[in-house]
């Protein structure tokens, strides 16, 4: 990816300049290959995308005040208030325990 090297002060003018060229390359996909098998390049596409989203949230999450917190602390404050609001019997591994209710 052959991205300038003056910094793009806009977010979503840096993820659209280095799309750019990887659409161009599908563009080529779509005329040069049947429907289904372009559909599938796309799909490839789509997941590996897809996959590099939670680094960037996990960037993002690093960066709030609570992530900077000593792990120590946190276990400290999460033993703390389990204790006065205990998770919800009813609901065990997201799913509903039906005779709970």
């Amino acid at each position: 990816m052959a991205l300038s090297r003056h910094v793009i002060s806009s977010p979503e003018a840096y993820w659209s300049a280095a799309l750019r060229p990887r659409l161009s390359q599908m563009d080529n996909w779509k005329h040069n290959s049947d429907d289904e098998q372009a559909l599938q390049m796309a799909e490839l596409e789509v997941e590996a995308v897809s996959s590099l989203l939670p680094l960037l949230k996990t960037r993002r999450n690093g960066c709030t005040k609570v992530a900077r917190l000593p792990n120590e602390i946190l276990a400290h404050v999460i033993a703390l208030l389990a204790g006065e609001d205990p998770p919800d019997t009813r609901f065990t591994l997201g799913t509903e325990n039906r005779d709970a209710a």
